[in-house]
């Protein structure tokens, strides 16, 4: 019977891996792409690349949809203990929710990565907007948000399969009555 995935359970070490290098995959990708867009941003400003994807500079001091807003210092550090959670919970959940696994990795990632800036920087850099967003964002934004529904899909169908496992063990155990 497989575990509850919200639940912590001790899990090996082997089989993270695969899971810690996406994470470091799109942390890289932050890292280099925020790296390009500064250089970018810094020769030729501004640029409509297309009439739906633009470069668009802007410096996020809070967290996502414009909240706390001259906190990123502070966010970078209240970001560390996130990732730490984070990274306690893909250690201890079952190694067959590959769903749930995938998405802490992303998210995991991409907080990485937006850590950096706020804790070198103060802020965030975001430099991609598209014309059917409203806000500018970047690589790590994707990376987190993508993640978050990974996650919440990984439960939910870890939730499920939980379920049928039970019926099918509730199925399968003969039942004991008076007769």
């Amino acid at each position: 019977m497989s575990p509850n995935p919200l639940l912590p359970r001790p899990g090996p070490l082997r089989g993270l891996l695969p899971y810690l290098g996406l994470g470091l995959l799109f942390f890289l990708a932050d890292r280099l792409s925020k790296a390009w867009a500064a250089t970018y941003l810094a020769e030729r400003g501004n640029t409509s690349l297309s009439t739906w994807l633009h470069i668009t500079e802007a410096h996020n001091t809070g967290i996502g949809l414009g909240l706390w807003q001259g906190t990123g210092f502070w966010v970078g550090w209240l970001t560390v203990a996130i990732i730490g959670g984070l990274a306690i919970w893909l250690y201890r959940v079952d190694p067959q929710h590959r769903l749930l696994r995938l998405g802490l990795a992303m998210m995991m990632g991409g907080a990485a990565g937006n850590m950096v800036d706020r804790l070198r920087d103060g802020v965030v850099l975001d430099f991609i907007q598209v014309s059917f967003w409203p806000r500018v964002f970047n690589v790590a934004d994707v990376a987190i948000r993508l993640g978050a529904v990974l996650v919440v899909a990984g439960v939910v169908w870890g939730e499920r399969r939980l379920r049928a496992r039970k019926e099918e063990h509730a199925l399968a155990v003969p039942q004991t009555g008076s007769e």
